[in-house]
């Protein structure tokens, strides 16, 4: 709440007012939610990451450590294959993104 109260401070000259029928619903539960939650899974997510950063795979893996092979990051990013918890961390961290994001 304090984010949107600080947003709506910050931006209230182009924020209309909310009229009386609108109500405040939970973004988890609309339809536009849950279609981008199936769009965005974790494997896309890293390949985003990773893109944004400037990374191809190959520059990814040794920047995370030998453990790491391509295959297995394409795998990830393909959805071929899930991403480890330990992994997942790593990936936060690198990113500074919530663990959650790659699980």
């Amino acid at each position: 709440m304090a984010v949107l109260k600080k947003i709506a401070l910050d931006y209230s000259e182009w924020i209309d007012s909310i009229e009386s029928d609108e109500q405040v619903v939970n973004w988890d539960d609309t339809e536009i939610s849950k279609t981008i939650s199936k769009k965005l899974t974790p494997g896309k997510i890293l390949c985003s990451m990773r893109q944004a950063h400037g990374f191809t795979q190959k520059a990814l893996c040794a920047k995370l450590g030998n453990k790491l092979s391509s295959k297995r990051l394409s795998d990830w990013e393909n959805g071929h294959r899930s991403i480890s918890k330990e992994w997942a961390k790593r990936l936060s961290q690198e990113f500074l993104l919530p663990v959650n994001m790659f699980l």
